[in-house]
């Protein structure tokens, strides 16, 4: 897919391509440069997926469809573009993290909390904008339909859910000191994979304070029961 993207169409000119695809062009050629062929091949996959979840999501729009619970979470894990941006951080800040700790259960633990509570964070705050557009992917949305419960229970479980991930995720960093002797890590790949870790963690308070300060989730169409503003709720 992001091959059909970056090329323009058969017997087309760069300017005669849709702008999507020259700016994915140009993205992809700026991304990729100096990145191993393992970043290239990863970074591939992801924006696939990222892609192929939002021809997903459209598909249950036109047809209805409400995913439950572990479908939503699994569409939403990609759909979010997390997996792009940890890419996008290994390029910015030139570090690469071995495939040794890419792989390895606590970073994988970590990257798949991180990208979920992330995501449920912004379906907490998006919940007026989605449900005003009769939009059902959002995670309090599909609790409500799954579980048959009230916005103050799906609410709630969210926040919970939000919690073990924020928990699942100090709990995998705080193994990686005993990670990165496991595996011979020398010095320079230590720095590297914490200044991943850090860039994630960025992404986990700049999500927080785009979605609880953007007109996006707080313009006139937000009704009097959105949300409060603290996502730290028991």
């Amino acid at each position: 897919m992001t091959k059909d993207i970056e090329a323009p169409p058969p017997g087309t000119t760069p300017h005669e391509a849709p702008p999507v695809a020259v700016a994915f062009a140009d993205l992809w050629a700026r991304e990729q440069d100096g990145m191993s062929p393992t970043w290239r091949e990863r970074a591939v996959r992801h924006w696939e997926q990222y892609l192929q979840a939002h021809v997903q999501e459209a598909v249950h729009r036109r047809d209805d469809v409400w995913p439950d619970v572990a479908e939503y979470l699994q569409l939403r894990h990609a759909s979010g573009f997390m997996p792009p941006l940890w890419d996008a951080v290994e390029r910015i800040w030139r570090c690469e993290v071995p495939d040794a700790v890419y792989d390895s259960p606590e970073l994988r633990t970590m990257r798949d909390a991180d990208s979920q509570n992330i995501n449920i964070v912004n379906d907490v705050y998006s919940l007026a904008k989605e449900e005003a557009r009769g939009d059902g992917h959002n995670l309090v949305l599909v609790l409500e339909q799954q579980e048959a419960c009230t916005r103050p229970d799906a609410l709630k479980t969210a926040y919970r859910m939000i919690n073990n991930w924020m928990q699942a995720f100090l709990t995998a960093e705080a193994q990686l000191p005993l990670l990165y002797g496991t595996v011979g890590l020398s010095a320079p790949a230590r720095a590297d994979v914490a200044r991943f870790a850090q860039g994630m963690r960025a992404a986990i308070r700049g999500n927080y304070d785009w979605c609880s300060r953007t007109a996006r989730y707080h313009g006139p169409f937000v009704s009097s029961d959105r949300p409060a503003r603290s996502i730290a709720e028991p």
